[in-house]
């Protein structure tokens, strides 16, 4: 019976002693892959190419659910079913939030992304909106500049009987071309209309007129303005839509005529200003105003956005403020939704529960499903979240399902809602797990592993794969700018680092690199597996057993190493080869395994016999 089996392989755990850890482990695991037990190598991703997403990109990270980290600051939420219009793209430039359509991005370089897009969240006009009748009162609204005046009634009895009375009120709203509303200005002066049925004059601020037209609206996209009316009576008192006018935004408009205000009956700087007649009825009018809470998020030092499984977008600053939208309306962030957490935000992801806030102190829970029943619940843990000062969605934060794993000084933390943990203690000391924490640092979820990327100190570079389950690292030669992720089922995203352009790729060219029968040195990465050291009483062993496939094609050289003394054979037999060992004593025993064929099985015997 052999004295040494090696019947599976695993990772690396560095922070054990190469002696004490169990035979699958190694002490060296670089470019290899353990998914059915066997050390397989792992596949050259880069030669996989496929449709061009995005060109020149400068830098290419990944944070929680689906954000792409462009710049140091500024991020992208990709497309993503069954929320909002899945063709829109959502992203930061410097500090401000943007949107736009999908083509758009994927044809067109990083660098002119973002003069393409439009700001997020549609502007509220600045001005009012007036209405004036012969023979109403006239009170000026709350807006600042207004003069004192008021429109008398006749006092002849007799004219006075022919009218009704009804409070009204006017407001405007901005649309853009995606049919997005903004929240409305504020209500122009009380019109207490003697007469229900007669015809009002509804004057518009002619600087409601001029943003639209300017390029800043232009950019905006603004399509239409709609003027709502309050219609205070026995019947109801909500606005409602009186009249939309789209382009032209000037007095060439087919429903506009210029207005001479008498002195001092309106604001100062509106000695002319363009009117519209409205002879509606109550009944008459369109559908009421639903965007009456529909701010824009803030439109400078937004330092992240997150996007939802549930259709709510969530933007946050630098001072740990969150700012929800309304639900599938990801430009609408009313006021009263917003609240804080304690210290800056680094990053957020979703789980089944709700979404995890991390931040430079401690983790937050966001429960609930819309934003009116959202819930903060600080969790119960001290293991704050690694990131720069000041830096917003860190490049660590992996969503692994129903827990979220991200960095801390402590380890790589894994925290759901019943609370966090290190899962990285056993592999992992902190001055080991120290090194690897700078700016390059980032990772992501491969096939349910932690596939992190990292620069050292020294120049460095690298990846390692930590598998959760089996408790193991492994390490590849693949460096920090080789950024690799997902973004959609299926699909993989990465920078090709001779081009310096992202890629994608399907997720299944990346699993099988195919005709084990022939030369695979093309399509893969040479391995290189070091078991544990057998340490024990002083033995000799006179020979090995090597099973496996793919070695007449692709052989693996063998190395046997006892007490530094090396012996090497390459393998290229299929199934299973025997060889001798040289009568060698000794009592630190080991083998390093090198190559791209499948090995499934070491033994070593003291006689050929034992195999």
């Amino acid at each position: 019976m052999p004295a040494i089996e090696i019947p599976t392989f695993r990772g690396e755990q560095p922070s054990v002693s190469p002696r004490m850890i169990d035979a699958p482990f190694a002490t060296q695991a670089l470019n290899c892959r353990f998914d059915k037990g066997h050390l397989e190598p792992q596949v050259q991703q880069a030669l996989f190419r496929a449709d061009e997403l995005i060109a020149t990109t400068r830098r290419l990270g990944y944070s929680g659910g689906s954000v792409v980290s462009m710049t140091d600051n500024d991020c992208v939420i990709m497309p993503k079913d069954g929320a909002y219009d899945d063709q829109r793209i959502y992203y930061l430039a410097a500090g401000r939030p943007f949107m736009c359509e999908a083509k758009e991005m994927e044809q067109t370089p990083i660098s002119s992304v973002y003069g393409l897009g439009i700001a997020l969240g549609v502007p509220i006009p600045q001005g009012t909106v007036e209405g004036v009748q012969d023979g109403a009162i006239w009170t000026p609204g709350p807006t600042e500049g207004v003069v004192d005046g008021e429109w008398e009634v006749p006092e002849d009895e007799e004219e006075a009987d022919k009218y009704d009375d009804e409070t009204r009120y006017y407001c405007c709203t901005f649309v853009n071309e995606f049919g997005q509303e903004s929240a409305p200005t504020l209500p122009g002066g009380r019109i207490e209309m003697t007469n229900a049925e007669a015809t009002c004059k509804v004057s518009i601020d002619p600087a409601i007129f001029d943003y639209a037209s300017s390029n800043e609206g232009i950019r905006n996209r603004i399509s239409a303005i709609r003027v709502y009316r309050l219609s205070t009576s026995a019947e109801s008192a909500e606005y409602m839509l009186c009249k939309e006018l789209g382009k032209p935004f000037d007095i060439s408009h087919p429903d506009l005529n210029v207005m001479i205000w008498p002195d001092g009956s309106c604001p100062a700087d509106w000695s002319a200003s363009w009117f519209f007649n409205d002879d509606k009825l109550a009944g008459e009018l369109g559908p009421p105003l639903t965007s009456l809470d529909h701010d824009p998020p803030p439109q400078t030092d937004v330092a992240g956005l997150f996007e939802t499984s549930y259709g709510v977008m969530l933007a946050w600053d630098d001072d740990g403020r969150v700012y929800p939208s309304e639900t599938f309306l990801p430009y609408a962030y009313p006021a009263n939704y917003q609240f804080s957490v304690d210290g800056h935000i680094r990053g957020m992801a979703e789980i089944s529960s709700g979404v995890i806030v991390l931040t430079s102190k401690r983790p937050y829970i966001i429960t609930g499903q819309s934003p009116s029943t959202f819930s903060l619940i600080e969790i119960d843990a001290s293991y704050a979240c690694w990131g720069e000062r000041n830096e917003s969605h860190v490049r660590h934060i992996v969503d692994m399902g129903e827990t979220v794993v991200y960095a801390s000084k402590q380890g790589l933390v894994a925290l759901s809602s019943s609370g966090a943990q290190v899962i990285s203690k056993s592999l992992f000391t902190q001055e080991q797990f120290a090194a690897y924490l700078n700016d390059d640092f980032h990772a992501v979820r491969f096939q349910d592993k932690y596939l992190a990327f990292y620069k050292l100190a020294t120049g460095e570079e690298g990846s390692f794969v930590f598998d959760p389950a089996a408790q193991d690292v492994v390490f590849s030669d693949y460096d920090a700018s080789a950024s690799l992720f997902y973004v959609k089922d299926n699909l993989v995203i990465y920078v090709d680092r001779d081009t310096n352009k992202l890629m994608a790729i399907p997720a299944d060219k990346l699993l099988e690199p195919g005709d084990w029968d022939t030369d695979i040195s093309q399509h893969t990465k040479e391995y290189v597996w070091h078991s544990k050291r057998f340490v024990g009483p002083e033995t000799s062993f006179s020979a090995m057993r090597i099973e496996g496939y793919g070695f007449p094609a692709n052989p693996v050289t063998v190395t046997y190493i006892t007490d530094g003394q090396e012996f090497t054979h390459v393998v290229r037999t299929d199934g299973h080869e025997n060889f001798r060992l040289p009568p060698w004593r000794g009592r630190d025993i080991s083998v390093r395994v090198q190559g791209r064929g499948i090995v499934e099985r070491i033994s070593i015997a003291g006689s050929m016999g034992e195999l």
